[in-house]
């Protein structure tokens, strides 16, 4: 198997910041009152195999929503920085395989990708698994930002956890967003909260502007969640959401997207919202 990068032009688009400074530093106040947590100590809560539930919200809501939060989870610090910016670049067969698992809801469903975390320098390879019981089984490995798949070690790596061997995958498309990463207090959970999510392909750019993307990471599902309370209370209910799919279908409107067209109306309908 080759793994090419296809480096795409004005990839700067990522790095910048669609919120106003006055958005941004109202959040950055907020998380200033979470007890902060290191990159090492919340290593004991990373849950690579995990359920996972999601949910989607306009981010007018998200300072108070914080607030809320503060004395039921720490916040991940990392350089002295508590929303870290993040890179991610998917690979896909040239006719999109891994897309049409998912879009065709396929049993066991993969992505291959590149994480970067920008503000550390650090990349990982990694392999996404998610079957049909919703269970997401993530591994990965310390990587150059675009792998070079003749490496041993990749290739072991890749005969482990990616049975998909197919011979050519290829850059269809790289994002970028912020990520507020909490640590409950009190259960053995993670919550992220993603926010000014880009998009970047071969042929377009573009932003969702006031989505919030919150995934709740547990060993199993559990309504005791301090977040997913508060999302019940609010009238919110969990969605399927994947940044890989969602770039998809927008940036290659020739795919079928079926499956995802109410998910895409709702992304829709926080943009136009927000505006």
């Amino acid at each position: 198997m080759m793994i090419y990068d296809q480096t795409l032009h004005q990839e700067t688009y990522l790095d910048k910041k669609s919120h106003n400074d006055e958005s941004i530093q109202a959040i950055e106040d907020i998380l200033k009152t979470f007890e902060p947590l290191s990159l090492q100590d919340s290593g004991d809560v990373r849950l690579l195999k995990r359920m996972d539930t999601k949910y989607l919200f306009t981010e007018s809501l998200l300072p108070g929503l914080l607030t809320d939060l503060a004395q039921d989870y720490d916040v991940l610090e990392v350089d002295g920085l508590r929303m870290q910016h993040y890179k991610t670049r998917y690979f896909d067969t040239p006719d999109f395989e891994l897309y049409r698992q998912h879009h065709n809801g396929q049993r066991d469903r993969y992505k291959l990708r590149v994480r970067s975390y920008l503000d550390t320098d650090l990349d990982f390879l990694e392999v996404k698994k998610k079957d049909n019981h919703n269970w997401t089984q993530k591994s990965r490995m310390v990587s150059e930002e675009i792998p070079a798949s003749q490496s041993p070690t990749v290739k072991a790596f890749l005969d482990a956890t990616f049975p998909i061997n197919r011979a050519v995958y290829v850059t269809k498309i790289v994002n970028s967003f912020y990520r507020i990463a909490l640590v409950s207090k009190h259960d053995h959970e993670r919550l992220s909260l993603d926010l000014d999510i880009r998009f970047l392909s071969p042929s377009t750019q573009f932003a969702l502007p006031g989505v919030v993307v919150a995934e709740v990471k547990q060993p199993e599902f559990s309504i005791h969640s301090a977040f997913i309370h508060k999302m019940r209370q609010a009238g919110y209910r969990p969605t399927r959401f994947s940044k890989y799919c969602v770039g998809i279908a927008l940036a290659y409107p020739h795919l079928k997207y079926n499956k995802f067209k109410p998910l895409l109306l709702n992304i829709q309908n926080i943009v136009l919202g927000e505006q």
